[in-house]
Order: C-alpha cells, then sequence, then structure tokens
C-alpha cells in the first residue's frame, strides 16, 4: 500500500492529518500489511539524516517536465520506507501550507507536483508492476435495463430493438425537435450537418451560456437541457442513436456503459477506461461497440461523428 500525503508525524505535521500518516502505516504493518509513505521533503526536516536515491524524478506537469530528486528514511521505531520528494522551488519555504491565516498562490501546483511525483516514483521503484491491474466499473443492469426501465415509453432489448424507434420519437417530441428516424444526434461540431443533437447537464456557467445561445439559434437542431434530470437520461440513452463522451481524461467512465446497455453507440476518446470499454467499429468484420478516436483536436473529433452517422 502507498499512502501519498502532504503531511507525516513526526517529520510534518499540520493537524490531524500529519497525526493520521505518520501512525496508520504503523497500524498496517503490525498487521502484516507492506505500506509505504510519500512525503514532501519541507524545510527544516532532517535531510542530512535521508538517503539520497539515485537519478533524477521526471515529473509532468502542465508546464512542462519538472524535475526533482528523492529521499528516503524511514518511520521512527518501524522499518516503514518514506520516500520524500525534494524540490526546493515547491517545498523549501517557511510554511507547509502558507503563512498563519493564509496559503501559498501556488498550493494547487504544488501539491500537484506531489501527486504526479508519487505516480512517477511508483514507476521508478514497488518490482511489482506485473501485479498491478485496474478493475472497471460497471453498471447496475437491473436499473439500467432498456426491457424493464419504466422511464422509457417503449421497453426493448438486444434481440428486438422495434421499441427504441419510439423511444427515440419520443425523446425528439420531449425536446422539441422534429421527429425524424432518419437523422441522428450529434455534437455541436457537426450542427451544419443534418443531424439533431440534445445536450444535458450543468457545469461551467460560460459554458452553458454558449451552449444555450447556439440552440436558442438553432432549435431544429440542437436541444439543451439543464441541470441534469436521471429520469429524463434513461429516456435520452434509449432514445439517441449515438452518444458522445470525447473526455480529455476518464478513469472510467459509466455513462458510455449505460449507452451500450441501451443500444446507442458510443463515440469517445482513446482515454482511460472509455478505451478500456469501447471497442472501436471495424469495417471489414463489423465487430465494434462504437467509434473510438485518439487525437483530441475538434476536427478529429467532427471525422468519428461523420463515419458514425455515415455508417
Amino acid at each position: 500500500m502507498l499512502i501519498v500525503a502532504p503531511e507525516c508525524a513526526p517529520f510534518a505535521k499540520t493537524g490531524g492529518l500529519g497525526e493520521v500518516v505518520g501512525a496508520l502505516p504503523r497500524a498496517l504493518r503490525r498487521c502484516a500489511v507492506e505500506v509505504r509513505v510519500v512525503v514532501p521533503l519541507y524545510a527544516g526536516m532532517p535531510r542530512d539524516e535521508l538517503e539520497p536515491l539515485e537519478g533524477i524524478l521526471s515529473v509532468p506537469m502542465s508546464q512542462g517536465p519538472t524535475h526533482g530528486r528523492v529521499r528516503l528514511g524511514r518511520l521512527p521505531q518501524t522499518d516503514v520506507p518514506v520516500y520524500f520528494i525534494e524540490d526546493a522551488r515547491y517545498f523549501d519555504r517557511p510554511h507547509l501550507y502558507g503563512p498563519p491565516a493564509d496559503s501559498y498562490p501556488d498550493n494547487l501546483e504544488r501539491f500537484a507536483f506531489l501527486s504526479r511525483g508519487a505516480l512517477e516514483l511508483t514507476k521508478a521503484l514497488a518490482e511489482r508492476a506485473a501485479d498491478l491491474v485496474g478493475i472497471l466499473n460497471g453498471i447496475d443492469t437491473d436499473v439500467g435495463n432498456p426491457a424493464t426501465d419504466g422511464h422509457l415509453v417503449a421497453s426493448f432489448d438486444a434481440r428486438d430493438l422495434s421499441g427504441k424507434a419510439r423511444c427515440k420519437a419520443a425523446i425528439q417530441a420531449e425536446a422539441g425537435l422534429s421527429v425524424r428516424a432518419d437523422v441522428p444526434h450529434a455534437l455541436d461540431t457537426v450542427l451544419e450537418w443534418d443531424v439533431q443533437r440534445i445536450l444535458m447537464g450543468s457545469g461551467d456557467r460560460a459554458i452553458e451560456a454558449l451552449f444555450a445561445s447556439r440552440a436558442a439559434a438553432r432549435r431544429d437542431r440542437l436541444h439543451l437541457w439543464t441541470p441534469f434530470d436521471d429520469a429524463r437520461s434513461h429516456r435520452l440513452q434509449a432514445g439517441a442513436d449515438l452518444f458522445v463522451m470525447p473526455s480529455r481524461f476518464e478513469p472510467c467512465g459509466l455513462a458510455q456503459l449505460y449507452a451500450m446497455r441501451y443500444g446507442t453507440l458510443p463515440i469517445v476518446r482513446a482515454t482511460g477506461g472509455l478505451v478500456d470499454t469501447a471497442a472501436t467499429y471495424d469495417e471489414s468484420t463489423g465487430d465494434g461497440t462504437g467509434f473510438v478516436f485518439h487525437d483530441l483536436r475538434p476536427d478529429s473529433l467532427a471525422h468519428t461523428i461523420g463515419w458514425a452517422v455515415s455508417t
């Protein structure tokens, strides 16, 4: 087990966090759990008593790679390794988080460096890479079941998709779009095509305002529902032809799984759990469960939507 924290008693402590991170590894070791700790090397720590490890830690940050070093110590009276990530620019300061009643303006960047540095450190170390596996998210197939979903106007399943056409017509009518069986829903980047798009959810207000203005100008092709509504999301998944999820990053994601459960083909970017769960369509064999693109660019998304629409 690897514990990554900004504090660990007795090396650095401002309150309960430091106490827990200092005590929990001891308790885990008594239960025969192998545990290690990663913390920053702050000013005032006994760095001369710590073993400098060979090599430079290259940590990817928004402005480019940032380089740091690592020193190794132990929790007092234990064999628990403590790895101290060293970078004077971020951590060689008189306070952990900032002066009393204040905080350093770059704290987000400082502790992003700690988090990313810990990930890079595990690659450099923890020889057990072959034992590391990811566990995909799963959906509740009783709640998300188009054969029994009470939110839908018609039921359907993989053996009989006829009810999905009625669900599509119903969601078009609910959104005030023309009821057409031949028009798929798609993204704002392809609004000039003969497609319909429905967007539901809430988030950044500026982005909400942008989509609201576009929806008002193109009522025939774009409809916005905000905020998120669970019952309506069931109807939308059941009635859509395509579901677009072009995430920059995605640990796993559930929406693309529900889309496939409801017979709606996902269009996703090849990242995280999206590429793990959606297999891109193979035109030569007919295999696949959706459409996957790699480059994080609007034209790549538009081309993939175009491919899905033509298919």
